[in-house]
């Protein structure tokens, strides 16, 4: 613009004005009450949120807190924190944060307390033991008291060690102690010892072990109590055991409850020695049938165990498809090759009865044999005997007639 020959220049200003919302502190994460013990460190937390700058402070007991050597103040990225070192009962109260900006303010409380550290103790207390040797023992307590608790065992007064011989455990307030195969030289008496930073403390007891006398049975014969042992006529046998036992157990052999006497019996012979013991039955017959007993005994008891024999007269087996002849009295064997895949049903019958296990037949059915045994044959038992083999596959059969000559024996 020009006036009176000059130029004028017009200066026009803007002026923008910035607008920013802005909010009051808030906390995200408030303070949460606290319990410890004296001693352990705390950490009272919380997170605040709002338009910086933010201010925190911290108060208790309308006072207010001040960093020191044992008291630390911190603030970073909104987390809030007041640490002591070592709670002590002079710690105890109601804490408060207050957080501040030019906008208004925000505060969150929490109370904290203090327990006093408590010595341990034991609500239970490990009691005394009398047990057979050779089992396994197992002591157990209860124990309280301020954490962190350590807790030892004793035998005798003298410290024992994890290892093979004993097993310690020590999880959610329980203290064990466990002898897996105790032995005479266990017995004595046991202290376990809980200790913390502020005492400890112990409980005893004693452990009796009594002499035993254990049958541990080994090839080639096991057995257990009531076990059926059968035999052919004219096999050898050998009923073995290994007895062990303090005092030294004295081990007797029985035959339907009468002891055996070898110098009447020369076809038994009875061989003891230390931990061990044996019966041997050369050329077995029918009269070696029976229950046999052997009993080893000391001045702390007696153990038994049974084995029922039984033998057989030698058997007759003949081939799949011809006419068997048996004299009556005697047990026949009926065997058979059999397989397939996928894996057959197989069974026997006669006629169309299928043959069922029992006093009368024997069944014994693997994946390559089909065997029935047919006891004390009578005229009742000839017939046509057939053998069945099934799968998805097919089906199959092979037969074989039984005669039975004679009258059954007297006595049978």
């Amino acid at each position: 613009m020009l006036e009176n020959g000059f130029r004028r220049n017009r200066c026009v200003s803007l002026c923008f004005l910035a607008f920013a919302h802005t909010e009051p502190p808030y906390f995200t994460e408030s303070l949460e009450p606290m319990e410890v013990t004296a001693g352990d460190a705390v950490c009272l937390k919380c997170q605040v949120a709002g338009t910086p700058e933010i201010k925190v402070s911290w108060f208790k007991a309308d006072g207010k807190v001040r960093s020191s050597p044992t008291c630390k103040l911190e603030y970073t990225k909104g987390v809030a924190c007041l640490k002591l070192s070592k709670a002590t009962k002079s710690d105890i109260g109601e804490y408060t944060c207050k957080a501040e900006n030019r906008i208004g303010s925000a505060s969150s409380s929490c109370r904290l307390n203090v327990q006093a550290k408590t010595p341990p103790s034991f609500p239970k207390k490990i009691t005394s033991l009398q047990q057979t040797e050779g089992q396994p023992v197992r002591f157990e307590c209860r124990v309280a008291g301020s954490l962190p608790i350590e807790v030892s065992w004793l035998k005798d007064s003298k410290p024992l060690s994890q290892g093979e011989e004993f097993s310690m455990l020590y999880d959610d307030n329980t203290a064990v102690l466990q002898i897996n195969n105790s032995e005479m030289r266990h017995s004595g008496e046991y202290t376990c010892v809980a200790t913390n930073s502020v005492g400890s403390a112990s409980c005893r007891a004693k452990l009796t072990l009594q002499g035993s006398s254990v049958f541990k049975h080994t090839w080639p014969i096991e057995w257990s109590p009531d076990q059926v042992l059968t035999l052919r006529a004219g096999d050898n046998v050998s009923l073995s055991c290994k007895i062990t036992g303090r005092p030294v157990p004295q081990v007797l052999w029985y035959k339907e409850g009468k002891e055996i006497d070898k110098r009447t019996m020369i076809d038994i012979e009875i061989t003891t020695g230390i931990g061990t013991s044996s019966l041997f039955i050369r050329d077995s017959n029918r009269n070696h049938r029976g229950i046999y007993t052997v009993e080893a005994k000391n001045s702390s008891g007696t153990r038994k165990a049974d084995i029922n024999v039984r033998v057989q007269a030698e058997l007759d087996s003949k081939l799949i498809g011809e006419t068997v002849t048996v004299t009556a009295g005697s047990d026949l064997v009926l065997d058979g090759a059999v397989g397939g895949k996928p894996e057959p049903t197989v069974y026997w019958s006669k006629g169309d009865k299928i043959l069922e296990l029992g006093e009368k037949y024997s069944l014994t059915y693997t994946a390559t044999r089909a065997m029935a045994v047919i006891k004390s044959c009578d005229r009742y038992d000839t017939g046509r005997y057939i053998l069945t083999v099934k799968n998805a596959s097919g089906i199959k059969t092979a037969a074989v007639s039984v005669k039975v000559l004679g009258e059954q024996p007297k006595g049978h």
